[in-house]
């Protein structure tokens, strides 16, 4: 998804050039304390799902569910959570298609889209149920 972006603070000194398709630059998490970590791992929630690509999924969370370390709650779905891994995330904005938010509030772009070009931030394959939702659409539906 990052390479889709146009600059990334990721590399050497001076950062990386990336392709460019999608007006964003990708910057790194900045812990507000030592109780926040970089990088962001684990099981976070996606909301404000867009296209086709997220059919089947909920893409809302009830109040409380976010800080549930189990995943399996009663009021919470496996198409709730997906599993990510990173230290740099790229911002909102109009390509965002779907987005989660690092511990410490920061929203980033979980899922971006420039035309038939689609990116994703977690691991799909990582993600039990909800990834292979989004595997599926990919592959039979109509993501226009």
């Amino acid at each position: 998804m990052q390479l889709l972006g146009r600059h990334s603070e990721e590399g050497p000194a001076g950062g990386t050039q990336l392709l460019g398709m999608l007006p964003f630059d990708v910057v790194r998490f900045v812990p507000p304390d030592a109780a926040h970590k970089v990088p962001h791992m684990g099981w976070n929630n996606l909301h404000d799902l867009q296209t086709p690509l997220f059919a089947g999924l909920s893409g809302t969370v009830t109040p409380g569910d976010k800080e549930d370390k189990s995943r399996l709650s009663a009021n919470l779905t496996a198409a709730d959570y997906v599993y990510f891994v990173h230290s740099y995330y790229a911002p909102i904005g109009d390509y965002t298609i779907a987005q989660a938010s690092y511990p410490a509030g920061v929203p980033f772009s979980a899922g971006v889209r420039h035309g038939n070009f689609y990116g994703l931030q977690f691991h799909v394959e990582k993600s039990g149920p909800v990834g292979e939702q989004i595997l599926r659409n990919f592959l039979t539906g109509d993501l226009r």
